[in-house]
């Protein structure tokens, strides 16, 4: 490396940019159609936005966020979150509801949501 920073000064200079991973938004949520179908969906979520700016500005927002969340989430019916279409569908409300709340779409605002832990009960 001491041979490297002679050579080519700058670029031993430079740091790398730091990349820190997100931070899962995490749920636990009653969720069914009646009390008879009452089941808990347990959920870790993390966000991706159109860029870095809108990321920091969503980032200080985060308690409207999760509050957007929990309303998609408890709307859900256990039995359609068991299937792969109902996830995907799931994803997508997520999305809707936020960008709707926030006034973006998906190139402005939030561009996908990843599950990093669905668990219904």
């Amino acid at each position: 490396l001491a041979l490297l920073t002679g050579m080519f000064p700058a670029v031993a200079a430079d740091k790398p940019p730091e990349f820190k991973v997100p931070e899962p938004m995490e749920f636990v949520v009653n969720i069914g159609r009646s009390i008879d179908d009452s089941r808990v969906l347990r959920i870790a979520i993390v966000l991706e936005y159109a860029n870095d700016e809108i990321s920091r500005h969503f980032s200080g927002h985060r308690p409207k966020l999760m509050h957007q969340i929990l309303l998609v989430l408890s709307q859900q019916a256990s039995e359609w979150l068991l299937s792969k279409q109902g996830k995907i569908e799931l994803k997508q409300q997520i999305i809707r509801k936020i960008n709707d709340a926030f006034r973006e779409t998906e190139k402005t605002g939030v561009k996908d949501a990843l599950f990093t832990d669905f668990l219904v009960q």
